[in-house]
């Protein structure tokens, strides 16, 4: 049986799983040092270890039956207490963080300088240019304490002018006695979502979170009492891998990616958020 040309950066090998039909042999994706779970089933979250934090995919046909069309939302992946953010950097920077699972002591990190997040794989795939442009080659899923993410968009002011009004009114609202706004060092934007093509979704906007100041330090720090990160993924080889995908279906006019083998994060929209702040932050909690 003719088997199917990859990129070389994809590794292949025959996986055998067992499912209610029996045991069968099947090819997929394996990345190295990531524990994936596909759209066959999850496990129970809430009793995962820091070790077993893996990066689920499913496929984008099903990911889109799942996710709103229009507003603002968090789509996330999230697992108990932990939720996964994605950054993309140069090599030296991505192979650092994976090696020692912190950023501080790598040369090329700069710990004091606003770093961006987002927690939708689709936005970062555009940012990216899936892991093609200059300095975004590595991708990193970084899964953070979810106490850290709320805390980090408390702290965090819009970049967009049109919500300064809205901050402003926010400011008096009380969460646990207070909102605390002093200093709000870090920003968050909301910016339009995107297609795996790269177009910009038309009604719905993605979220991006810029961290500065001390939670930039601790966000980087390899004290695993100070740190918020609980585990640093590489995601490189799967997203090379759905970019080749993507270039395939380029090559056929009438193929689209909702009809496709094209797989993504598993991500649903996030709706955990106090109420006080997903006010602040003006997200729409569900679809709409």
């Amino acid at each position: 049986m003719a088997t199917e040309v990859i990129p070389k950066e994809v590794r292949v090998r025959a996986v055998v799983e067992r499912d209610l039909e029996g045991l069968r042999i099947l090819h997929r994706p394996i990345l190295q040092a990531v524990w994936f779970t596909t759209d066959h089933g999850h496990s129970n979250t809430d009793t995962k270890t820091t070790s077993e934090l893996s990066f689920q995919t499913e496929r984008y046909s099903s990911a889109i039956e799942s996710w709103p069309q229009t507003g603002r939302h968090i789509l996330a992946q999230v697992e108990g207490d932990a939720i996964l953010v994605y950054q993309a950097f140069k090599p030296s920077i991505g192979k650092y963080a994976v090696r020692n699972q912190c950023f501080e002591g790598c040369k090329d990190y700069k710990p004091h300088r606003m770093t961006w997040i987002k927690t939708n794989f689709l936005w970062m795939m555009y940012r990216s240019g899936w892991a093609s442009k200059t300095n975004q080659e590595m991708i990193l899923g970084i899964w953070l304490k979810r106490k850290f993410f709320h805390k980090v968009l408390l702290h965090a002011k819009s970049t967009h002018k049109s919500a300064k009004s809205r901050n402003n009114k926010n400011q008096k609202l009380k969460m646990s006695g207070k909102l605390q706004t002093l200093g709000q060092p870090c920003r968050f934007q909301w910016d339009p979502d995107h297609l795996p093509n790269g177009e910009s979704h038309v009604y719905r906007r993605a979220l991006q979170i810029g961290l500065k100041g001390d939670l930039s330090v601790a966000y980087a720090s390899r004290d695993t009492k100070i740190s918020p990160i609980l585990r640093i993924l590489d995601v490189t080889p799967f997203v090379r891998e759905q970019k080749y995908v993507l270039n395939k279906l380029k090559k056929h006019s009438r193929a689209q990616p909702h009809n496709s083998d094209l797989r993504v994060a598993r991500e649903r929209v996030y709706t955990d958020l106090p109420k006080e702040l997903a006010e602040k932050i003006g997200v729409n909690s569900f679809p709409t």
